[in-house]
């Protein structure tokens, strides 16, 4: 998959996006996250995992790096994409002030029968967490400071 998403493809396919974007924090230095989420419960198995790697940037951006398998039907790794993406952005904003000011470059996914929409959410969301705790932030300065 390669598909690289701006800041404004982002606000538009996530709306939160742009309430955080003048108040956000900017990544310092080039970092690597791993998420990887199993589990058995309810007859249920499900499996992902995901790698991703962040750099500093101006704003956020996204590029899908990874490669699903041949073998998955285009409209299922559609789907995956769309949840990758989705556990990417709420952990962006959950992110304390909001992740604003890097690139995130998906650079690998595991995929196995178990794998579903929902583990590639949440281990795409371990993943950026991952790599927060591995850089420093800095607040993006106010875009309508006040004068005194």
């Amino acid at each position: 998959m390669t598909q690289d998403l701006t800041s404004g493809d982002l606000i538009r396919l996530f709306p939160d996006l742009a309430r955080a974007k003048h108040s956000g924090a900017r990544c310092q230095s080039d970092a690597a996250g791993q998420g990887r989420y199993v589990r058995k419960a309810d007859c249920v198995p499900q499996f992902a995992d995901v790698s991703i790697q962040a750099r500093p940037a101006e704003a956020l951006c996204v590029k899908l790096r990874h490669q699903w398998p041949a073998t998955i039907p285009s409209n299922m790794a559609a789907r995956l994409d769309a949840a990758l993406l989705r556990g990417l952005m709420e952990a962006v904003l959950q992110h304390e002030p909001p992740a604003m000011g890097c690139e995130l470059v998906t650079t690998a996914v595991v995929h196995h029968p178990d794998t579903t929409e929902m583990a590639v959410r949440i281990a795409a969301s371990m993943a950026f967490q991952d790599m927060a705790r591995k850089t420093q932030w800095t607040p993006a300065p106010p875009s309508n400071p006040k004068v005194a």
